[in-house]
């Protein structure tokens, strides 16, 4: 079985915050307990072979239940009613997070050490794969931000302010190119004067 909460743990009694004692949170089907059908989710844990859990903290809850050996009397007492719980999660009145904050969850099966060796390493396994797409999304990030600012770019944005400048806006640009401040006599000029700064060249946010 699995069993939940404890002094200063998480909650074991989804419908008491302050509720500090040990629940049983599951009952594993084809287990002793499942087959006595004696113990239900929700019961309260008072007393484990003579030694008393009121005021135990989790970890204390779990070593003295695995340590019991292969004889177990417990002492019980009604704590929180299953259906309760599921009557008030389909009324929108409870949370599944509130009912499931499972930090302080344990099973009490005893694991040999070829299966937590084997449960360590697919945990490792997990760890890298989510270390490696992490860092493939930041490659992949840092590659975008690369081709906004490339020299294409920025020869785009050229064009395009020399395009704007070009065009004529009303009938008075169509007689001509301006004149230069000289007069007459000095060259007809047309110019374009293009500014542009580091700041403009780097990529912008949301553009």
């Amino acid at each position: 079985m699995h069993i939940k909460g404890g002094l200063r743990g998480h909650r074991g009694n989804p419908l008491d915050r302050t509720d500090e004692g040990v629940f049983i949170s599951k009952i594993n089907s084809g287990g002793a307990a499942k087959r006595d059908g004696r113990l239900k989710v929700g019961m309260r844990l008072l007393e484990v072979n003579g030694v008393s859990l009121l005021g135990a903290s989790h970890q204390e809850a779990v070593n003295v239940l695995r340590s019991c050996g292969n004889d177990i009397h417990i002492v019980v007492c009604k704590g929180y009613d299953k259906a309760d719980v599921e009557r008030l999660m389909s009324e929108g009145r409870l949370s599944r997070e509130s009912k499931s904050v499972s930090q302080s969850v344990s099973s009490l099966d005893r694991e040999d050490e070829s299966s937590a060796t084997i449960r360590q390493e697919e945990e490792m396994k997990q760890e890298l794969v989510q270390w490696e797409k992490e860092e493939e999304d930041q490659q992949r990030e840092i590659v975008a931000a690369k081709e906004k600012s490339t020299p294409d770019r920025v020869l785009e944005v050229v064009r395009a302010v020399e395009t704007l400048v070009n065009k004529p806006s009303s009938p008075t640009d169509m007689q001509g190119p301006p004149k230069s401040p000289g007069g007459s006599k000095s060259q007809d000029l047309k110019t374009t004067t293009i500014v542009m700064s580091k700041h403009t060249l780097a990529p912008q946010a949301g553009s």
